[in-house]
């Protein structure tokens, strides 16, 4: 909880547009914001100059701030189809083209898209860096742009569960791979069912294991031993791959569905924990007014598109089982990932 409730860094926005960085933001950062990592956040990019934004970041970086972590040129809402520096090397000598909105640098060589936003793909990743682990999942659900870093957090997750398990005759290490589920739950978003999964698996599979005969128990132990804990240890990284998977492809598909919504329709209000959306909207004119409400209903997802049948995944628990005792458990699980 504690750690929680900690600042891990901070992000302290510029704007860019008024090319300043002031003496007193300097103090602020040494002896108020320190010792906390800062990333600085220069706001507005794309209608500040490039020797605007370069000497915003010459004056930052001339105060040599020990918990500077980064200087970024961030677009969070593109307000124009123009753009004056390169965002690969920089430079001024670019060529933009506002009906197509493609910039060309002469310098680098370099040709992109003007798109909406811009850099906050870098910022969450950067971000992402420097928080501890259990805060790394609640911040990475915020994000809607962070759908692949999610998807990588939930590799190391199963990856380190599956790596560290160890079986004993009464079963506590059991509480690791309910943890791991949980986890995942909570990283995809769904934390209150989350925490649920994680007690009533534990309570189930450690009352399935302690039902054993303790010959049956020891029996299972001495011969995972025997195989350096590949058996329990795959079954763990399998289990990790196929709850990832409707997870994973769930939260794609919901954000796919809000960002086929039109900017100009309707507000949107969504809640993380239960995905609701809905919309309204309301129409006037000279003669008559009317009033109406819509509700969006997100569309019917088959179970089908989530789920591998259980030929399927009797099929593809032994290849992987297969794989893991020929080139082990990281590997397997690089291979096998996006395929769960």
């Amino acid at each position: 909880d504690e750690e929680f409730n900690e600042i891990h860094v901070i992000w302290y926005v510029v704007n860019a547009a008024w090319a300043r960085f002031e003496n007193f933001e300097a103090q602020l950062i040494r002896e108020v914001v320190a010792p906390i990592p800062v990333i600085f956040v220069l706001n507005k990019a794309d209608v500040a100059s490039s020797e605007q934004l370069e000497a915003i970041e010459k004056t930052i970086k001339n105060h040599n701030f020990e918990t500077c972590r980064g200087i970024l040129r961030i677009v969070a809402d593109r307000k124009q189809n123009s753009q004056n520096w390169c965002s690969k090397c920089g430079s001024d000598d670019v060529i933009c083209k506002r009906v197509t909105q493609e910039l060309f640098c002469d310098n680098c060589g370099n040709k992109e898209k003007l798109e909406k936003t811009q850099g906050l793909t870098a910022l969450v990743e950067k971000t992402a860096i420097l928080l501890p682990d259990l805060a790394k999942e609640a911040f990475l659900f915020a994000q809607r742009i962070s759908l692949n870093e999610r998807d990588q957090r939930a590799k190391q997750l199963v990856t380190h569960y599956a790596q560290s398990l160890n079986l004993d005759v009464r079963g506590k290490s059991l509480s690791n791979v309910a943890h791991m589920v949980g986890r995942l739950f909570v990283l995809w978003g769904w934390s209150v069912l989350g925490d649920q999964v994680s007690t009533t698996l534990f309570h189930d599979i450690q009352a399935d294991f302690q039902n054993q005969d303790l010959s049956v128990r020891l029996a299972m132990i001495a011969a995972d031993t025997l195989m350096k804990r590949k058996l329990s240890r795959s079954v763990v990284a399998c289990l990790g791959l196929l709850v990832n998977r409707p997870l994973r492809r769930l939260s794609s598909q919901l954000l796919s569905f809000i960002d086929s919504l039109s900017p100009s329709s309707p507000s949107i209000n969504t809640n993380n924990h239960n995905h609701n959306i809905s919309t309204s909207k309301s129409s006037t004119s000279t003669t008559s007014t009317s009033t109406s409400t819509t509700t969006v209903v997100p569309p019917q997802f088959s179970a089908s598109s989530f789920f591998l049948s259980p030929s399927s995944t009797d099929a593809f628990v032994d290849r992987f089982m297969v794989s893991v005792f020929e080139i082990g458990i990281s590997q397997s699980i690089d291979r096998f990932w996006d395929e769960s």
